[in-house]
């Protein structure tokens, strides 16, 4: 559809350097035309089908099959409109990066100043801020953390639960 559009806006009789510019100028608001005329602006399609599915689901003799369908289209326009906006948002952060090699250095360094521990605050409730401060402190937690504690259960105490398993199934269940 979109290539007979520009077949025929191109089509013009101009030659020259001059010719080119009116033809591009000609295909281009052919096809501004087009894309108005065929799909119409995202949000006002999708006003559109919620209009026609609250129609259809108010009338008497309500088809499943076209309310499907409606709701369908919805899906689809919603999906078509998020992936405008995502590539609109690329492309604005391709131009600025592209032109650009601060714009990357700024968003890297942006991002490292909002990742950094810039304080911990220990189990008295002191607040550190040096690196060796912070080191300290986060090694000492992680050493608590993962430290082994007592369960309440001594080794002692093993031998007074009751054996469930004969020796040859223990044998049977440790055998590769």
């Amino acid at each position: 559809m979109v290539l007979e559009v520009v077949n025929n806006s191109w089509r013009s009789n101009a030659n020259g350097q001059a010719g080119l510019m009116s033809k591009i100028a000609v295909c281009r608001k052919t096809i501004s035309n087009w894309k108005r005329q065929a799909k119409p602006n995202s949000a006002v399609r999708i006003q559109e089908l919620h209009y026609k599915i609250d129609e259809a689901s108010r009338q008497e003799n309500y088809r499943l099959e076209e309310f499907q369908k409606l709701k369908k289209e919805l899906d689809e326009e919603y999906y078509n409109e998020e992936l405008f906006w995502m590539d609109q948002s690329r492309l604005i952060w391709l131009r600025s990066g592209d032109k650009n090699t601060k714009f990357f250095h700024a968003v890297t360094k942006n991002r490292r100043a909002q990742s950094r521990i810039k304080s911990l605050i220990d189990e008295e409730g002191n607040e550190w801020f040096s690196e060796e401060d912070l080191g300290r402190v986060a090694e000492n937690y992680f050493k608590k953390l993962f430290a082994s504690e007592s369960v309440g259960f001594e080794l002692e105490e093993w031998s007074e639960i009751p054996t469930m398993l004969s020796p040859s199934q223990n044998d049977a269940l440790m055998a590769p």
